[in-house]
C-alpha cells in the first residue's frame, strides 16, 4: 500500500521550472530572489546569467512536440518558483535589480532574424517595481559564495 497523506495531493505539488516566452503577450510578475552565472545547457556550456523569481502571477504558452504553439496558456501559480535564462536585453535591466525587487516581464514583439535561418529576436518589456514587503532575504544573497557580479 502506498503512503497516503493529504500533503501529497496535486493541489500541494510545488510548481517550479523555466519561464517560457513562446507567444507575444506571455508574461509574469515575481520577486527576484536569485541571480547567478551558470553553465548554459543550450549554448554549449557557456556561462550565462540565470535568475529565479517567486511568482506573483502570469502565464505562458508551451510548444508541442512539433514546436507548434499550444493554444491553452499555462497559468503560473502564486508562490511558485520560476527560473529565467538571461539574454542581453534582459540582463541590461535585471542585473541592476536588487534581490527582493518585484519585476514584471512581457514578451512584446519578435523581430526578424539578422541572418536567414536563425530564430527571430524576442523583444521584452521589463517593468522593475518596488521591494516586495514579504521578501525575507531568501535567495542567492544569503549564499556565502555568491557570484562576483552580485557584489557590484
Amino acid at each position: 500500500m502506498a503512503y497516503e497523506d493529504p500533503l501529497f495531493s496535486d493541489e500541494n505539488k510545488a510548481q517550479t521550472g523555466l519561464m517560457k516566452f513562446n507567444k507575444i503577450g506571455d508574461a509574469f510578475k515575481g520577486t527576484l530572489i536569485e541571480k547567478k552565472k551558470q553553465k548554459s545547457t543550450f549554448n554549449s556550456g557557456e556561462m550565462q546569467n540565470f535568475y529565479k523569481f517567486i511568482v506573483h502571477g502570469g502565464e505562458y504558452h508551451n510548444l508541442d512536440e512539433n514546436k507548434q504553439l499550444v493554444d491553452t496558456p499555462v497559468s503560473l501559480a502564486e508562490g511558485s518558483i520560476v527560473g529565467l535564462w538571461g539574454k542581453p536585453q534582459l540582463d541590461d535591466v535585471l542585473l541592476t535589480c536588487k534581490l527582493g525587487q518585484i519585476v514584471g516581464i512581457r514578451l512584446s514583439a519578435r523581430k526578424a532574424p539578422a541572418k536567414p535561418g536563425n530564430y527571430p529576436t524576442n523583444v521584452y518589456w521589463i517593468y522593475p517595481g518596488g521591494i516586495d514587503p514579504n521578501y525575507m532575504g531568501q535567495g542567492a544573497e544569503d549564499m556565502p559564495d555568491k557570484p562576483d557580479f552580485m557584489n557590484e
